[in-house]
């Protein structure tokens, strides 16, 4: 490649110079109508006093993305140590003037639009092979058509796509207010970068319609027929690659080249038919295909190339579906009707430009956040979670009633002094980081700090909101998580001591514990399993049927599987590996919990290992009871609950701890004896084990026996 200063140094071979002009809209539209022969004399025409930077690029790199017109080279501004995004014309259309002036066109346009919705414009110039170019930011993120594919809950996602749609609305709005219409508006040229910012980009078939706002180097455009010009552009002499004998474009994905501008699935009518006058309603149109989309989860039309014979269906196409698949989507009725009336067929029924759709999303959006108070009241004291509204200057504006029950703080207290002041200091500087999420539009999940109560203690918090920064307003819900962290610690250390892998679940099947054994079977860190579905460790072959499995061998104690059997695992770098599984369930406070302990089949899974495995990682005190109801083994918590020392209570007649115990009877509420002579009263139930042999869980009930008479009676199961 060539610089425009010709005393520049040569480039490597792994690098080449490009040059830059610093007035954008006067050098690329030097030749836009042809004037100045061809591209290489148009840009030689400017001067290189104008020269702003060099790039540096790669040229065994591939392209960062490929479009219709040009493709995107990722190059290194060397002058200002940026990384910045080429634009630069495909070889294959050099020959064509009416394509190097639109390309020209589109960096002229594009620079123009000083809005933070478009990407800016740096500088243009040539590459040594007469290609011309543009630099602009490098825009890094995902398109609206990645995430709406990726979405597995499009009426929970809604909020957030509505959004974003309301973002584009305002850049299309500014780009009308400038006499510009974009006409290719679809999810794939929208960008949401990874901190909130949404982006429109490839302007390359825009159009002008307004005489007021001229293009430096042209006359006034205004309705005349530069619209033709760009909107059914002149056929070269050779066909296209991929274009039918009718001239349509065998990829109805990308704006097409040489035929009907635009991408059918968001086409108005007026555009697919190439009409000479086009404005602002067609983008309107637009709008209301991607507004479609969002609220029904589908496109307005499937993928299609527009034929002149088709054009009358979109009337009828309009009339048959769109309003009734609207109305399936259960959109609120608002923007259910906005799409509707921008998908009008005859363009003098829709809004009038992008600035009244902006108008009509702002007041619906205000209009969600501004419900009655009655309602809000109503929803804020039927919610058993602690919920409140904050501002983001770090202020609960209002909390419901929870936040006083569970802290014990006043009302008043606590929306007079900031959040942070009952943040636990060590917790501080990661809830600031969630705080900076929430003013860039992201939203918070599953975040958990603490809190401190009014006697100095702390508490637990789980924490989801969500934020409308232009509203100053925060919407969060807690849950007090207190008594689950409490248990995580207690088990955490009840786990770590088993030599085979120990994951233990909650009823509803989500990981509470693992150990380190569990970690190097399954390939997992423990911050990667707590709190996921225990699913995530079943091959997907076996996950249909495991749920109803477990909920099986939670409803029986008689039926409970997983005594030694072997089953299949599946670690994180997706190899399936054979384990051998024993399952044991336990009740607290905070429910009931499953301990699977786990191990690789072969030599390892030994029954006595399993025994062993499964005394030291249950969180109660377990006695194992052999046929003449004497103790064989007994693990740590047994010996601490009965106050004997470490191995003192093999071979012992249980009798000598329980009354009244039967190895055959169900869960029972039993008198409980210490070795210093103490009382108390315990609960006593089996608890499953590998082959079947005898075991019991004890669980101190009361200190002393308060009612002799509630003693030896049975419990149901829980």
């Amino acid at each position: 490649m060539s610089d425009v200063t010709p005393d520049d140094a040569e480039p490597s071979d792994s690098e080449a110079a490009i040059g830059t002009q610093r007035t954008v809209a006067d050098a690329l539209l030097a030749g836009v109508n042809g004037q100045g022969a061809s591209a290489p004399e148009a840009h030689r025409a400017v001067g290189a006093a104008y020269t702003l930077s060099e790039y540096s690029i790669d040229a065994q790199s591939p392209p960062f993305a490929e479009g219709a017109m040009g493709s995107i080279l990722m190059a290194r501004d060397e002058v200002l140590g940026r990384t910045v995004a080429l634009k630069a014309m495909r070889r294959e259309h050099l020959a064509r003037a009416d394509l190097r002036a639109r390309f020209r066109r589109e960096a002229a346009i594009t620079a123009r639009l000083q809005h933070p919705g478009v990407p800016p414009v740096f500088g243009v110039g040539t590459i040594e092979d007469a290609r011309p170019f543009f630099s602009m930011r490098l825009v890094e993120g995902t398109t609206l058509a990645e995430q709406l594919k990726a979405s597995v809950d499009r009426c929970a996602d809604r909020p957030r796509f509505l959004t974003i749609f309301g973002q584009v609305c305002q850049t299309i709005a500014f780009a009308h207010d400038q006499g510009v219409i974009h006409r290719d508006l679809k999810p794939e040229n929208i960008i949401v970068g990874d901190f909130g910012t949404v982006y429109v980009i490839d302007w390359g078939i825009a159009g002008l319609i307004d005489a007021a706002h001229p293009l430096p180097g042209r006359e006034p455009a205004g309705d005349r027929p530069l619209a033709a010009e760009l909107t059914t552009a002149e056929r070269p002499p050779a066909q296209e690659p991929g274009a039918g004998a009718d001239g349509a474009d065998a990829d109805c994905s990308l704006t097409a080249v040489g035929d009907l501008l635009g991408t059918p699935q968001y086409m108005a009518p007026e555009q697919a038919r190439g009409g000479v006058h086009q404005d602002e309603r067609a983008d309107v149109f637009s709008l209301g295909a991607l507004l479609f989309e969002i609220l029904t989860g589908e496109p307005l039309r499937p993928v299609a190339t527009v034929r002149a014979g088709w054009l009358n269906a979109f009337s009828v196409e309009y009339a048959c579906t769109v309003a009734p698949r609207l109305s399936a989507a259960r959109a609120d009725a608002p923007v259910a009707a906005l799409a509707a009336r921008c998908l009008e067929p005859d363009r003098e029924r829709r809004p009038r430009d992008a600035r009244e759709v902006a108008a009509e999303m702002t007041a619906y959006l205000l209009h969600v956040l501004r419900r009655p108070e009655r309602e809000m009241a109503r929803f804020f004291e039927l919610s058993p979670d602690l919920f409140g509204l904050a501002s983001l200057d770090g202020y609960f504006r209002r909390v419901n009633e929870n936040f006083a029950r569970v802290l014990g703080y006043q009302g008043d207290e606590i929306l007079s002094r900031p959040y942070l002041d009952f943040v636990h200091p060590d917790d501080v500087e990661q809830t600031r980081r969630q705080m900076v999420k929430l003013t860039e539009g992201k939203p918070v999940v599953r975040f958990e700090n603490r809190y401190r109560d009014h006697r100095g203690e702390y508490r637990w918090f789980e924490w989801n909101a969500q934020a409308v920064p232009d509203e100053d307003m925060v919407f969060a819900v807690a849950r007090d998580i207190t008594g689950r962290r409490n248990l995580e610690r207690r088990l955490l250390g009840t786990v770590e001591s088993s030599p085979m892998g120990v994951v233990i679940v909650d009823r509803s099947g989500r990981i509470v514990q693992v150990n380190r054994e569990a970690e190097r079977l399954f390939g997992y860190d423990r911050e990667e399993l707590i709190g996921r579905p225990v699913e995530m460790l079943v091959p997907a072959r076996f996950r249909g049927e495991h749920e109803g499995r477990r909920e099986a061998f939670l409803a029986s104690r008689e039926s409970r599987p997983g005594r030694g059997r072997e089953v299949t695992g599946l670690r994180k770098d997706g190899r399936e590996v054979p384990l051998e599984l024993g399952l044991s369930p336990f009740d607290t406070e905070e429910g009931t919990f499953v301990t699977a302990v786990l191990c690789e089949a072969g030599p390892r899974g030994t029954r006595a290992g399993w025994l062993l495995a499964l005394l030291r990682s249950h969180p109660e005190a377990v006695l194992l009871v052999d046929e003449h109801a004497r103790i064989g083994l007994a693990n740590e918590r047994a010996e601490r609950l009965f106050g004997y020392g470490s191995g003192e209570l093999a071979g012992r007649p249980i009798a000598d701890l329980v009354d009244g115990f039967r190895p055959d009877a169900p869960a029972a509420l039993l008198e409980g004896r210490a070795r210093d002579g103490a009382r108390f009263v315990v609960e006593v139930r089996p608890v499953p084990t590998p082959g079947g042999a005898a075991a019991v869980a004890v669980r101190l009930v009361a200190a002393a026996v308060d009612d002799p008479a509630a003693l030896g009676r049975g419990e149901e199961s829980p």
